[in-house]
């Protein structure tokens, strides 16, 4: 039994019901609910009850905790929305600078209602638009305290089906509120946490030494993938790495900490530092990069998921991944429960389950590959040898490809409604490229900061390897059927597909019990009872799985046949009379 991932299940549960459903006496009768199926479990199942109160417990208290939170929302929207507001608030966030107007967020101290005169010194975050003249390039620092008069808005919804919620997007990001002004007074300098200050100093200084010595756009994706910072890139390089489905490289996750970490490693053995001092030291810069990129979900997941490892082996305890990746989850979604709409969230828990459940086996295959490698040196030239460990490592690159896309392909489809055909071509194009680019990254910042000099020199190399790395991406995203458009798929599709998914890969679990379902039924056969018995199985199993495809392409098959309704779609595009 694996607590943590009961109760992640409970508490990815109870943060949707919550959102969409949040009602008390809705929160009343599943708590019945509750307790009736725990009665039943106990009392006619005779069964424990400890799984089932994880899930229970978790359930009921996340969901409490995010009607808690809707209601603090809420009261804001209500005390303050649409009102003119006097504000005081610390500068939390580098300036999102645009050709009219800057973009903060704010952390408030004080607010006022003018027209009621109410006011209040709760904090929390607010969205600010400062106006400005063309040609103004001045801004506000990081810690600056300001003072401002407002209006107060409340955030858009979606207002048209399946638009953007541009108010659950700002939760994601802890922020209640925008407001837009030019009227506003600096009135202290450093007001921010000394230590996020100078954690954001830093990063600041890192990036303007980057972008003085690399090339305009090979310095902004080199931010980019080194320290998540992706507002300097130019639109053609995202729409190139969009298309050709290579996206996930620019936003940190756990492919960049793999590969930055093999990095350290290698530093610290050639250092020859003890294993425990080294893993100690490895924690402590996770935790250190994860406040340097702003505990960005993605990264947040991977740097947990590691640490939780590394504090295993330095205890002598095993490490469960799945354990791991429920934990990871867990303290994710207690800072935040709304991190769970999160596009980056969805993404990098989708993906690492997708390759942590279809590619459990290869462990065995890697050992039996190690095993025939072995023979085949003995055997064989080196030539063949490097020829079929490049094999066995593009294969690699396939399976953790197909595995990550099969969990996040619905997620695609139902944020941006793409599907890539190409994307094995991609990444397999990019993959190799964007390990030595991020190892080379991280040795020129290293040297960037102890010997100027020196990181000089190897930016001339990291300078070449980025560019290959963009123009791979220029190619990758020119292939046909790159970008193929869809429709956005409902709920009730998602969940069919992840269930053939399961079903597809679990088929000897699944006939296994459906083996203990007719013997619990007692089913009875004259002749050959083995035989017909395992034939009704495998026919029921096919048939389960022509009737999920068919029920999840139907709707989309449907549309192709004419119709005599006439259907007229209105859009909301936000004017008022």
């Amino acid at each position: 039994m694996k607590p943590f991932c009961i109760a992640s299940v409970g508490i990815i549960l109870a943060i949707f019901t919550g959102l969409y459903l949040n009602s008390i006496v809705l929160f009343l009768i599943i708590c019945i609910i509750i307790g009736m199926i725990g009665i039943f479990i106990k009392v006619f199942l005779k069964q424990k009850l400890k799984i089932f109160l994880i899930f229970a417990i978790s359930f009921m208290v996340f969901f409490s905790y995010t009607i808690f939170l809707e209601k603090q929302y809420e009261q804001k929207y209500k005390q303050y929305g649409n009102s003119e507001v006097k504000i005081q608030g610390i500068i939390i966030s580098k300036p999102e600078q645009k050709e009219y107007k800057d973009t903060y967020q704010i952390k408030v101290t004080q607010i006022e209602n003018i027209n009621t005169q109410e006011r209040s010194f709760t904090k929390f975050k607010i969205l600010c638009h400062i106006k400005k003249n063309k040609g103004d390039t001045s801004y506000l620092n990081y810690g600056d305290k300001i003072e401002l008069i407002a209006n107060y808005e409340i955030p858009s919804i979606a207002r048209n089906e399946g638009g953007f919620d541009y108010k659950q997007y700002l939760k994601t990001k802890q922020i209640a509120g925008i407001v837009t002004t030019n009227n506003y007074t600096k009135i202290a300098q450093n007001q921010a946490n000394y230590i996020s200050t100078k954690l954001y100093q830093f990063k600041m200084k890192l990036i303007e030494k980057i972008k003085s010595t690399l090339p305009k756009h090979t310095a902004s994706v080199c931010i980019g993938l080194l320290l998540g910072d992706k507002s300097d890139i130019s639109k053609e390089i995202k729409d190139s790495f969009r298309k050709s489905s290579l996206s996930h490289m620019l936003a940190i996750s756990g492919a960049h900490i793999s590969y930055l970490l093999l990095g350290i490693n290698t530093f610290f053995q050639k250092l020859k530092l003890h294993k425990r001092w080294s893993k100690i030291f490895i924690i402590l810069f996770l935790i250190f990069f994860m406040a340097l990129v702003d505990f960005t979900p993605s990264v947040t997941r991977a740097c947990i998921m590691c640490i939780l490892t590394l504090l295993a082996d330095i205890l002598f305890l095993k490490a469960d991944v799945y354990q791991n990746l429920a934990i990871s989850n867990f303290m994710i979604l207690l800072i935040n429960p709304y991190t769970v709409l999160d596009i980056g969230f969805q993404l990098s828990f989708g993906g690492t389950i997708g390759i942590i459940a279809f590619m459990g086996k290869i462990k065995i295959s890697k050992t039996i590959l190690e095993k025939e490698r072995m023979q085949e040196q003995k055997q064989q030239n080196a030539k063949y040898t490097i020829i079929k460990n490049k094999l066995n490592a593009v294969k690699q690159i396939i399976k953790v490809s197909l595995a990550a896309n099969l969990m996040v392909f619905p997620i695609m489809f139902y944020h941006f409604n793409t599907i890539s055909l190409t994307f094995l071509i991609s990444n397999l194009l990019a993959t190799s490229i964007f390990g030595i680019s991020l190892i080379t990254g991280l040795v020129f910042i290293i040297f960037l900061i102890i010997c100027k000099p020196l990181a000089h020199f190897i930016s001339y190399f990291l300078n070449f390897i980025l560019q290959i790395f963009i123009q791979i991406t220029n190619l990758a995203s020119q292939i046909p059927f790159s970008q193929i458009f869809l429709p956005t798929p409902k709920l009730w599709q998602i969940f069919i597909y992840y269930l053939l998914v399961y079903l597809l890969f679990n088929k000897s679990k699944i006939e296994k019990y459906f083996t203990k379902f007719l013997q619990f039924l007692n089913l009875k056969c004259k002749v050959n009872l083995e035989i017909d018995l395992n034939q009704i199985i495998k026919r029921t199993v096919k048939r389960t799985y022509i009737l999920l495809v068919f029920l999840l392409i139907l709707p989309n098959f449907l549309k192709i046949f004419p119709t005599n309704e006439l259907k007229i779609h209105c859009i909301d595009v936000g004017q008022r009379r």
